[in-house]
């Protein structure tokens, strides 16, 4: 767990008089001073649709009582919801300008826990009679100055308390002070004479609500945030142009399905006449997101635009050997994203593109690292524009509402982000959802779990929890061997031997030996040698290829050069046999030497051995580690001297 993630400036207040969030202003539209809501930082807030709202109320029902959701959550009202930093999905919940409490999903127990703050204690104290223990006087007075509520400090409690629940302090008086976790149920509350009986959070004689009136709806607030609405479309437009004005290349807007991207595309329609559109079909999208962003590409009158890529199975078949992806190892945006995105400008738009992307600022410490305009090592040729990277999620919601487009059907069923389905950024409160709205996709990445579970040894909770989404498992993991993994394909077979001039290393070529042959390209001419030998000529150690598939470096007392050209001459033999076919070496290749052929890449003739399609390769940085290479070749004691 960690704390508020500062990623700017808090744009959000709140109007008291027309009880509606403001952007940027001290002052609403209807001359009132905003107040402060107090939301933690990034404070990237975004309204409750209705899934979220549903899953909001259900959760207060079960712990108070029926109505209890609907009572503090009213229809209407305008509610924001702001992701806190916590060991999984967490939100605060905003009514009236206030946090009401804050919500927790427990990957563990596969449920809701809505925390009140005082607030939202004091309006749920007015809505139910549900999870109140009455305090004895005494108490109170230790309870106010920071301390814990003991068993024999407790006058009278709900029996249906269990230990864990979310419980409401009142006096002696029925007057509602604090809110808390009790730490033992309530039937043993009143039974034990010693012990804490509730974990208080936090305590207040007199604590009064701040209930508005209601009646408002986000169409006030896009009216009431019309002016910073429009500056910051403007200031948008402006940049989209300069920044193509500056380059004499095709234009392009990255389009996922999701909001952010939405805004960019309405933004570019409005600042460019002539722009393509990509969308990467990963295979693990959404079946709406799919069907959307044609629908909604169609309704703005620009299907002629759209450049489609779809890359049907390649996730699941490299997964059988990458394993899981994790968020230290993201081997499935290369493979499944960014390739076919280098490729579809390689082949389709020259070689080149100005894209416009919906990255923010707000979203990551990563993303607010990045200039407004920036380039990516695994998309070649791309410059990457971010026209809303100072902007915050309400800034992008109250937009779209104002230009009255239709969003991914998938927001209103409870998504608050929309991606690949098996992302390893997600929550684990996500993939239950996903469980509950796409059982058939969640069952195949259930079952390909299992199987990677199996294959590493890890207990349940490694699928439970969560853990395959690291591959070196967070602090809060209890039994490190239960977290994380590390699924590397084995490193070509290879021998380390003493000769005459120094160390030779010998490599023998299995399975696909013709596409290992052209591979070899990339690093060096093959040239006819004596007798059955053939020569890697312009390596940097000489390698020597013969008609049984050995292939010898050196022998050489360079050993750093040795060990340079056995890993090239190793990653060769991986791409040979593992390619995934993500198209990043046909991108990064100057020269369009590079091709994919039945499914794997393909040298042609045209190659000039630079060696740049050996560095950006998915395979290489997380499919295999080259380290047992480097470590034989300088551990060896009879190799000469260190080159």
């Amino acid at each position: 767990m960690t704390g508020p993630v500062y990623l700017g400036r808090i744009q959000i207040s709140w109007c008291p008089e027309c009880n509606i969030p403001i952007l940027e202003r001290d002052r609403c539209t209807c001359g009132r001073e905003v107040e402060e809501i107090g939301l933690t930082p990034p404070a990237d807030a975004y309204p409750a649709t209705e899934g979220s709202i549903e899953v909001l109320r259900k959760t207060l029902d079960d712990a108070y009582g029926p109505g209890t959701g609907k009572g503090l959550l009213p229809e209407d009202k305008a509610i924001l919801l702001n992701v806190i930093p916590s060991r999984d999905r967490a939100l605060e919940v905003v009514v009236d300008g206030r946090v009401v409490g804050r919500n927790f999903y427990d990957p563990a127990k596969a449920t809701w826990i809505f925390k009140p703050t005082l607030e939202g204690g004091a309006r749920i104290f007015r809505l139910s009679d549900g999870k109140r223990i009455r305090v004895d006087p005494g108490a109170v007075r230790a309870i106010l100055k920071g301390g814990s509520l003991l068993a024999p400090g407790i006058l009278e409690d709900d029996r249906s308390i269990e230990a864990g629940d979310e419980v409401l302090l009142e006096t002696r008086e029925g007057e509602f002070f604090a809110v808390g976790s009790a730490r033992m149920d309530g039937s043993r509350m009143i039974e034990r004479n010693r012990g804490i009986a509730c974990k208080v959070r936090v305590s207040e004689l007199g604590v009064s609500t701040h209930i508005l009136p209601g009646g408002q709806t986000w169409r006030d607030a896009v009216e009431a945030n019309e002016g910073v609405l429009l500056q910051r479309e403007s200031e948008a437009i402006d940049f989209i142009r300069e920044t193509a004005a500056e380059r004499d290349i095709p234009r392009a807007v990255a389009f996922s399905g999701g909001k952010d991207s939405l805004c960019i595309l309405l933004l570019a329609r409005k600042a460019l006449d002539d722009f393509h559109i990509i969308f990467v079909d990963t295979g693990i999208e959404f079946p709406e997101t799919v069907s959307y962003t044609r629908e909604i590409i169609e309704k703005l009158g620009m299907s002629d635009r759209l450049i489609v890529r779809s890359v049907g199975d390649r996730f699941w078949e490299a997964m059988e050997m990458f394993g899981p992806p994790s968020r230290d190892a993201r081997w499935c945006c290369k493979v499944c994203k960014l390739g076919p995105t280098a490729s579809v400008i390689q082949q389709e738009l020259g070689g080149s593109a100005l894209t416009f992307v919906g990255q923010r600022r707000y979203e990551s410490e990563q993303r607010k690292a990045r200039g407004r305009v920036s380039r990516n090592p695994w998309v070649p040729g791309q410059v990457n524009a971010s026209p809303i990277r100072d902007w915050t999620a309400l800034h992008v919601w109250l937009y779209l509402m104002r230009e009255d487009v239709e969003l991914n059907p998938l927001y209103g069923r409870g998504y608050s982000r929309i991606g690949c389905y098996v992302c390893p950024a997600s929550d684990m409160a996500e993939f239950d959802l996903l469980h509950e709205t796409h059982p058939e996709l969640a069952a195949r990445h259930d079952r390909e779990l299992e199987k990677h579970r199996e294959r590493s040894g890890r207990t349940d909770s490694w699928i439970e929890l969560g853990l395959w989404r690291w591959r070196d498992p967070p602090g809060w993991v209890e039994e490190p061997a239960d977290g994380g993994h590390d699924f590397r394909l084995d490193t070509p077979e290879f021998a380390v031997e003493e000769r005459e001039g120094g160390l030779a290393v010998r490599f023998q070529v299995t399975g696909d030996r013709e596409r290992a042959l052209n591979l070899l390209n990339s690093i060096g001419e093959i040239e006819p040698g004596e007798g059955q030998h053939r020569t890697l000529s312009s390596a940097r150690i000489r390698v020597i290829l013969n008609e049984d598939g050995e292939l010898t470096l050196g022998p050489s007392r360079d050993r750093k050069g040795l060990v340079r050209t056995a890993r090239e001459v190793a990653s060769c033999l991986v791409k040979a046999s593992h390619c995934v076919s993500c198209g990043t070496c046909v991108a990064v290749c100057p020269i369009n030497a590079i091709e994919i052929v039945d499914g794997k890449s393909w040298i042609g003739e045209m190659c000039t051995h630079c060696g740049k399609c050996i560095g950006l390769c998915p395979l290489l940085t997380w499919g295999v580690d080259m380290g047992e290479i480097s470590a034989d070749i300088f551990q060896s004691e009879r190799g000469g001297e260190s080159g």
